[in-house]
């Protein structure tokens, strides 16, 4: 979930400008940025999880708190009026109204607790499906290595999934259905999670 909620942002926030999110100039500037911290975030979820938390608990508060509550305050946002700026139309974009400070400062603030809950779960959560298999044990290596191949091709597909279903669905419906489609995966996958944990 965490590729395919991250993918589906960036075509977003390219797509948005038209919407009336923010200028174009500015999204770009934004973007970057955004983009940045999201790949410097794992450096510190790394050193959280091999320092102080170790990786489980790392990568399940980063989940929990952090993306979670990220996905939830950008459904927010896309459910009710007054947290974004008014629908803007090609046709008419000089008559676009910009999002005001408070919309912009609600909108980045659930990328960044986006942006720090992946710093947590991105360099923790392949290296947990790892840390499963033995290196010394020929059956186990070859299985390890079948894992890695699985994981990219996972990554890749939630990926796909997201810069193509996803975007179309949030363009062609409410965006409180793209919204909600994250976090309810991502539920489903922590419940899931957890239940696997107490039966083993």
């Amino acid at each position: 979930m965490q590729y395919t909620r991250c993918s589906s942002v960036w075509p977003s926030l390219v797509y948005r400008p038209i919407k009336g999110t923010v200028t174009s100039s500015n999204n770009v500037a934004n973007l970057t940025n955004w983009v940045g911290t999201i790949w410097m975030t794992p450096i510190l979820g790394a050193y959280i999880a091999d320092a102080h938390l170790g990786r489980y608990w790392t990568f399940l508060i980063a989940s929990a708190i952090c993306r979670l509550s990220g996905m939830c305050l950008l459904t927010i946002i896309v459910s009710i009026p007054g947290l974004r700026a008014p629908p803007c139309h090609e046709d008419n974009v000089a008559d676009c109204k910009q999002a005001s400070t408070l919309q912009l400062a609600v909108f980045y603030t659930a990328l960044y607790i986006l942006a720090i809950g992946t710093g947590g779960t991105k360099p923790n959560i392949s290296t947990i499906g790892a840390g499963q298999f033995d290196d010394f044990e020929p059956r186990e290596k070859a299985q390890k290595l079948s894992f890695f191949n699985w994981w990219t091709f996972s990554a890749f597909t939630g990926t796909l999934f997201a810069k193509t279903i996803l975007v179309y669905i949030q363009d062609n419906t409410q965006d409180t259905h793209g919204e909600s489609l994250y976090n309810y995966a991502q539920s489903v996958g922590c419940c899931y999670k957890e239940m696997e944990d107490t039966d083993s």
